[in-house]
């Protein structure tokens, strides 16, 4: 097998891990605060709101977050006001 081969995408039957995507409609901020998505999984900061990762935010207050996580996992999260 070749370096080449081994960089093509994984065959869809054969992926580990499913995008998400978290959405907040409408929550409003103050300067320099921002939303993350905090949870069960290592990916989501493992409760730790330190490394959860960061939702972006799009006129009209909307925050969003597309993450990768693995297919099947039993998770739980959170949305939390956090400052950036």
């Amino acid at each position: 097998m070749t370096e080449r081969n081994l960089q093509r995408p994984a065959h869809p039957y054969f992926r580990t891990q499913v995008l998400w995507k978290f959405i907040v409609p409408e929550y409003v901020t103050r300067f320099g605060e921002v939303l993350k998505v905090a949870g069960s999984l290592p990916e989501l900061g493992a409760w730790d709101l330190e490394k959860a990762p960061i939702m972006g935010w799009q006129p009209g207050h909307r925050w969003s977050l597309e993450q990768m996580l693995p297919i099947g996992a039993d998770f739980e999260f959170k949305a939390s006001q956090a400052t950036g």
